[in-house]
């Protein structure tokens, strides 16, 4: 008879699992069957079963006694990982059960994936052919080649956008890394000699060539004995990231940076291992630091900063950003960091420095602290605020429905159109992780919205008023009500299209409340967003599928231009109106008791 643990020996396994994991995912991925026998020995050792904290504590000491997996566990936990070995492995580890499926996508399997297709889950992608070809023709497979040909077709359902992003960081575990900047072809020629001349002589001092060096001007007064970094930590780091920076200054001021965080190549990649969306944005590192120009400056604890970056992940960049010179950070009597009290302490530091007729926007710039949001985000929202101070807190145009979640099979959610009181109408984007937010180039509709309020966003909330979906809603020339696509974090899965199916079919109950008859609002207009969210099945009031074809800066008035030229120039954008399109958009047009929708022009 197989013995299986109990529930309380699982979940301290578990718990053990994680917390070695937190130290060191490969170890912790290499000692979890080891984990799980013991747990199981132990289980069976005993009539009666312990608390999970002393099972955890004495499956922990049994493995730290086994002399082969103590062992083990040092000698890995040692291992200075390379770029493409830890990547396979956060992608083995992400994929999990779709990786089979997934490798015979990638691999140009044609027969497994037209068998595939016909099972339930194989009717659950959609896209994919979009999304291979922008992440796979990169590393110039034939098996990409094989698949994008005879994916266009048959893949469907943009909910399984996330395994989507999972097959494209298979296909690269199957093919040959290679680094993103080819360092044979790198020329300095058109370069100014006089900097040139520079970096030659700072080369030399450090004995590499000096493309090595170019672009860190911080560093050309020190030699190899005063860098205030490790040279071999550094040279480690800058081959890591080449496989994601092109850009060759920037990929050597980031190495610079990371070898001054991190102190040493096993920090920095212990760091890739513990917070794994590294991968997910391609570089989270550098992604979260090309918009920060750091200098070096004595003054500042760079090894205390890289501590907080191990420990609370890469939220501490925002933060590094905002007061890097913070000094001593206050710790726990562990001698931990106090998380709590080092972003107080910030947050204090960003009162004292802002100027005091700022005062009335403090509630403002807590929001912006608490969501971390840069400095301009919080400047452009606070423009906003005061230009639009007189305006009422309604909208003419667009009818305010809540919709309880009962009615749409969540019981605690909300959709419901977001206040223009609420300082999230400037970032809807910031929490479902799309462009429209200020300082992004979706910027237009947000500040369409809160100039005229001709427009606004209706929001799916979670029972904590969480946003989870967003959609800019808008009226056309011919009166239609537009929700100008669904927005939603890529990996949630709690937003599908058959959710987006439901709600509409009950904020159109809604809809017909005599209530709202003063908006005229006769059809509704849906359009597909950049996730691809939009059902694809008809409803009973959504009967005709159509194309709706025309701009959206068709509906911009003279009036709007020039409110928008305004904000614009302040914010120092270009004033570009025809971002915004849904030419050709598919629509779901819904009769309302009125005369049937046509398109724009006809």
């Amino acid at each position: 008879m197989r013995i299986r643990p109990s529930k309380a020996a699982l979940h301290a396994a578990h718990g053990l699992l994680k917390k070695i994991s937190a130290d060191n995912l490969p170890v912790a991925l290499r000692l979890k069957n080891s984990i799980f026998r013991l747990a199981k020995e132990f289980e069976q050792a005993h009539s009666h079963a312990p608390n999970i904290e002393e099972l955890e504590s004495d499956l922990f000491s049994r493995l730290t006694r086994d002399g082969k997996i103590r062992h083990y566990f040092n000698a890995v936990a040692a291992v200075e990982m390379k770029y493409p070995e830890l990547y396979q492995l956060h992608c083995k580890r992400t994929v999990g059960h779709h990786r089979s499926t997934l490798h015979d996508i990638i691999s140009g399997n044609i027969s497994s994936i037209e068998e595939w297709i016909h099972q339930p889950e194989g009717k659950q992608y959609d896209k994919i052919y979009d999304k291979l070809k922008f992440h796979l023709l990169r590393y110039h497979t034939d098996a990409c080649e094989r698949i994008l040909e005879h994916a266009q077709n048959v893949l469907n359902d943009p909910q399984y956008q996330g395994l989507v992003m999972a097959a494209s960081r298979l296909a690269k575990t199957e093919c040959e890394f290679v680094p993103a900047l080819n360092f044979e072809d790198w020329l300095l020629e058109d370069d100014d000699k006089f900097y040139m001349d520079k970096f030659t002589a700072f080369a030399d001092k450090l004995s590499v060539p000096v493309k090595y060096v170019y672009g860190m001007e911080d560093y050309l007064e020190f030699d190899k004995e005063t860098l205030p970094f490790s040279l071999d930590c550094q040279l480690k780091i800058r081959d890591f990231l080449s496989y994601e920076i092109e850009d060759i200054s920037e990929l050597n001021r980031h190495a610079s940076f990371a070898s001054l965080l991190f102190g040493d190549y096993r920090s920095f990649t212990t760091y890739c291992q513990r917070w794994p969306n590294f991968f997910r944005e391609e570089l989270y590192f550098h992604h979260n630091l090309k918009n920060q120009n750091h200098f070096y400056d004595q003054n500042i604890n760079y090894r205390q900063w890289g501590e907080t970056l191990l420990k609370f992940g890469p939220q501490m960049l925002y933060y590094l950003d905002l007061f890097p010179d913070i000094g001593e950070m206050p710790r726990l009597k562990s001698g931990e960091i106090n998380l709590k009290k080092t972003k107080g302490q910030i947050y204090d530091y960003l009162l004292a420095t802002t100027p005091p007729e700022d005062a009335i926007f403090s509630d403002l710039r807590r929001f912006c602290f608490d969501n971390q949001l840069d400095n301009e985000s919080y400047e452009g929202a606070k423009y906003l605020l005061s230009k639009c101070a007189n305006l009422p807190n309604t909208s003419v145009e667009i009818p305010e429905i809540s919709v309880d979640g009962e009615n749409f099979g969540m019981p605690g959610y909300n959709f419901k159109m977001l206040s223009y009181e609420d300082y999230r109408v400037f970032f809807p984007g910031k929490f479902t992780g799309c462009c429209e937010k200020l300082y992004d180039h979706c910027r237009n509709s947000v500040i369409h919205s809160y100039m005229t309020r001709e427009s606004g966003f209706y929001v799916l909330t979670d029972p904590s008023d969480r946003i989870i979906a967003h959609s800019w809603t808008w009226r056309s020339n011919e009166g239609y009500l537009v929700f100008d696509g669904f927005e939603a974090p890529q990996n949630d899965r709690r937003v599908t299209n058959k959710l987006i199916r439901n709600i509409l079919d009950a904020f159109c109950e809604k809809l017909t409340d005599p209530r709202y008859a003063d908006f005229d609002i006769f059809a509704l207009v849906l359009g597909e967003s950049g996730k691809g969210l939009r059902p694809h099945d008809s409803l009973p009031k959504l009967e005709n599928i159509t194309t709706i074809e025309g701009n959206i800066s068709d509906w911009y008035s003279p009036e709007d231009a020039q409110i928008l030229g305004e904000i614009e120039g302040y914010l120092g954008y270009s004033s570009s109106f025809s971002i915004f399109r849904l030419n050709p958009s598919y629509a779901a047009n819904m009769d309302l008791a009125g005369p049937e929708p046509k398109p724009p022009g006809e």
